[in-house]
């Protein structure tokens, strides 16, 4: 019976040994060992939150993909795909020593995988403090508007915060939006993205904003240039003169607004100059913007706001001059009458003018008339019509003149009585001849 079994045994090993041969043969001829490699399988970061509760943020240095490389049987590796691997960073295993994560890899289905190396084997990461700032958004205007046009200063409705790593938000250098105003005539309101950037104008990616959009305004003006004046009130005292006109400095103004009101405006007329009270020169000062139309502003603010008029009050001086009477014009004597002056004495004249209007002046100068239109034989007193240069006058009334009219003698009758008489006179010549002839 033992040797039965002995026997026996001896066949039991040999067939296992027989079939380990053939399995071994099958799986190496058959079904061999094969390596198939991967790249770029990402890595599953679990429970962030066990950071980010913190208030932290996460940087992700390295390792958020692998390459990895695995060794199986054929009959597996011919099927295994990317989407088969799960690369797997778990953060309640974040080592505050090494600053870094194991990275497990899993396999779908519990493939049956002999081997596998993957690159890198750990995620490196950073953990730093979350901050947060509030940041003003500047508007960046690109291109020019239409010609004749000009842009105002642009605005943002909205103030901005950004969330994120303290490292982050210490570098940002500001957060712009860019507004094409390209060939605009009318105002630009939209929606922007803002961007940040940091000193260098690198854009800064990996935080949160408060908002993704916000809103922003630039006006659209157009502008023109335009001549000032002002209004003169009011006289300065009596013997005083206003020297006319006054000069402006500067004379215009380039100025900036909405379309339809620029386009009404022919000047700006500045705030009234009041000469009452005023006897010498002076220089004024008025302010351009009070005079300005609502929403009109000077096109530049670097221009001066303000303007110099210069108003010239001059003294009245007094000059007299002697008429004779023989310069005295008579106009409009009627007909057959002639006049004589019953009083021969000189007019003195006084003059009132500047300076230099006075100073030149002669009574050559002076055209005094006396009109008799209407007036008949008799005295009269007639009152001068005195016509003098521009810029002078004549201080009280005009004077008056007495003056004669008579009536004028016809010569021709005068010599047809004369001669009447004489015939008569020779008549009675004859007559006395005859009467002494006869007797």
């Amino acid at each position: 019976m033992k040797n039965k079994f002995s026997n026996n045994l001896w066949w039991k090993l040999l067939s296992l040994v027989f079939a380990i041969a053939v399995w071994l043969y099958v799986i190496n001829e058959v079904d061999p060992v094969r390596s198939k490699s991967f790249d770029d399988v990402p890595v599953e970061v679990r429970n962030i939150e066990t950071i980010t509760e913190e208030n932290k943020h996460i940087n992700y240095l390295d390792g958020e993909v692998i390459d990895i490389s695995v060794e199986g049987r054929r009959s597996v590796i011919d099927s295994l795909k990317k989407e088969n691997i799960r690369a797997v960073a778990d953060m309640n295993k974040y080592s505050e020593i090494t600053e870094s994560v194991q990275i497990e890899i899993y396999f779908k289905d519990d493939e049956e995988i002999i081997d596998y190396a993957i690159s890198p084997s750990i995620m490196k990461v950073n953990i730093e403090d979350v901050a947060t700032d509030s940041f003003v958004v500047i508007p960046e205007p690109i291109g020019e508007p239409a010609e004749g046009y000009v842009r105002g200063n642009p605005s943002v409705t909205n103030m901005i915060e950004i969330t994120g790593p303290q490292s982050k938000i210490a570098i940002i250098d500001r957060v712009y939006v860019e507004l094409d105003i390209t060939d605009s005539t009318n105002d630009i309101q939209l929606s922007a993205v803002p961007k940040i950037v940091d000193s260098n104008g690198n854009e800064i990616t990996g935080v949160e904003l408060s908002q993704e959009q916000v809103d922003v305004s630039i006006p659209i003006y157009k502008y023109d240039t335009v001549n000032l004046d002002v209004e003169i009130i009011g006289e300065p005292p009596e013997g005083y003169k206003y020297i006319r006109p006054y000069t402006l400095s500067p004379q215009k103004v380039k100025i900036k607004g909405p379309e339809e009101v620029i386009a009404a405006i022919d000047e700006i007329v500045l705030e009234p100059i009041n000469l009452e009270g005023l006897t010498e020169t002076r220089t004024f000062t008025a302010n351009i913007q009070n005079s300005l139309p609502k929403g009109v502003t000077l096109y530049d603010s670097s221009e001066p706001l303000s303007v110099t008029i210069n108003v010239i009050i001059e003294p009245l001086l007094q000059k007299e001059l002697s008429l004779p009477i023989s310069e005295i014009n008579i106009k409009n004597i009627g007909e057959k009458l002639q006049f004589n002056f019953i009083s021969t004495e000189d007019f003195v004249l006084i003059f009132e003018g500047l300076q230099e209007d006075l100073e030149d002046l002669e009574i050559n100068d002076i055209r005094a008339n006396a009109n008799l239109k209407d007036l008949g034989v008799g005295a009269h007193d007639v009152q001068l019509q005195i016509y003098m240069p521009n810029g002078v006058k004549l201080i009280g009334e005009s004077p008056t003149v007495q003056v004669e009219l008579i009536e004028l003698v016809d010569e021709e009758a005068n010599v047809e009585e004369s001669n009447t008489e004489d015939d008569n006179n020779t008549e009675v010549v004859d007559a006395v001849t005859e009467e002494e002839t006869s007797q």
